[in-house]
């Protein structure tokens, strides 16, 4: 299983305790509680992906990297979760071990939906599950740890989740979707 993790500004938002980044960081806790000799890759992502960890069984270093993440380790932003994906699937191609899956840790707000759904067609083919768990419940502002909130051309910047998306990349791949 590689966990996909979305590090787009967006996941700063506090519409949930502590913020959409602090609620992913309690669900992968919760998740290395319950795993029992699975190895778990990391790929996080922003304007593009990147693998924190290949296929693991060293949960406790695992969950030291996700303790880690802060959305402030991308300076490009964005929401490139088509190319995440393909980043992840390339963690578990040509392993021989059955039960491949990606589990996506995402408020939907995806800038390229489209090439997000090219990337579940290629998984699909690929015999690659996605699952997905949506974070976030409300149009929030994006409050920065400095206070300040993000602006666009004099306006606060909304983030409001879309777990739509979410759901049909699990779909198209046969896995399933649930709300943080």
């Amino acid at each position: 299983l590689v966990l996909v993790i979305d590090m787009s500004l967006s996941m700063d938002a506090y519409d949930v305790e502590p913020s959409r980044l602090g609620r992913v960081k309690r669900e992968v806790a919760d998740l290395l509680e319950v795993v029992e000799r699975d190895r778990l890759g990391l790929v996080i992502f922003a304007g593009g992906p990147w693998v924190d960890s290949p296929l693991t069984r060293d949960y406790r270093r695992l969950q030291e990297q996700v303790d880690a993440l802060d959305t402030e380790l991308f300076q490009a932003q964005g929401s490139a979760l088509g190319a995440a994906l393909r980043e992840a699937a390339s963690l578990l191609r040509g392993d021989s071990h059955a039960g491949k899956g990606i589990l996506v840790f995402s408020d939907g707000e995806i800038h390229d939906a489209g090439d997000a759904r090219m990337a579940a067609n290629e998984l699909a083919k690929d015999g690659i599950t996605i699952y997905a768990m949506g974070v976030g419940t409300d149009p929030t502002p994006i409050q920065r740890k400095s206070g300040n909130f993000v602006i666009h051309k004099g306006q606060r910047v909304m983030s409001t989740p879309q777990p739509e998306l979410l759901k049909e990349l699990a779909r198209i791949t046969g896995g399933a979707y649930v709300a943080s």
